[in-house]
């Protein structure tokens, strides 16, 4: 899967906020600083669960386990607000 070209991540120090484009304007989401990391560390390319599971797992020194929850919810929220294409 890939994350919508159209959103974007912007930020200033250290808020940083998700901008959701539709079709009655722009929807933003205020996000943490790890949700930006996770975010520019697979914009712009094609990823699986896995391979968020370890990024998690290299990143933030998760054991696998809990790097393959924390991926799976991660995508999941990812899915929900409508932020990947296949």
């Amino acid at each position: 899967m890939k994350l919508r070209k159209d959103c974007r991540v912007t930020g200033l120090r250290d808020k940083y906020l998700l901008v959701i484009p539709s079709g009655d304007g722009e929807r933003n989401l205020e996000v943490n600083a790890g949700f930006h990391d996770i975010w520019e560390a697979f914009a712009g390319r094609n990823f699986t669960l896995g391979d968020v599971s370890d990024h998690l797992c290299k990143e933030y020194g998760m054991e696998p386990e809990k790097a393959a929850a924390e991926a799976s919810d991660i995508i999941g929220l990812w899915k929900e607000y409508g932020l990947t294409e296949q």
